[in-house]
């Protein structure tokens, strides 16, 4: 899905203006977007965008999206380290989920 740069900007600077963490209906609901399958996918992407370049974060629990920029004190410092685990975490389910397909592929081409 192709986002454009002038969603994926207003995405950010939603994020950035806001000091707590917020859902992406929320941030869809902010942009003036009418909430919907189509919108939570571009607002989804959108902020896997702007990870990439700036420390969301997103933990598991559900709270939403915060944006970290610059981080200011030790409360930060912690959230940014429970983040890197959460991603680590995330990162060796999914390959686990890899193994088993690996192995199917490589049944077919023997």
């Amino acid at each position: 899905m192709k986002i454009t740069n002038e969603l994926k900007e207003a995405v950010k600077a939603y994020l950035q203006i806001k000091d707590d963490y917020v859902s992406r209906q929320q941030i869809s609901i902010a942009l003036g977007l009418k909430y919907n399958t189509s919108s939570d996918r571009q607002i989804r992407a959108a902020i896997a965008q702007i990870a990439a370049e700036t420390p969301i974060l997103s933990p598991s629990n559900g709270k939403g999206y915060k944006l970290l920029a610059e981080p200011k004190n030790e409360a930060d410092l912690i959230a940014l380290e429970r983040q890197l685990n959460e991603n680590y975490k995330r990162a060796r389910e999914i390959e686990k989920r890899n193994v088993p397909i690996y192995e199917a592929i490589r049944k077919l081409c023997i």
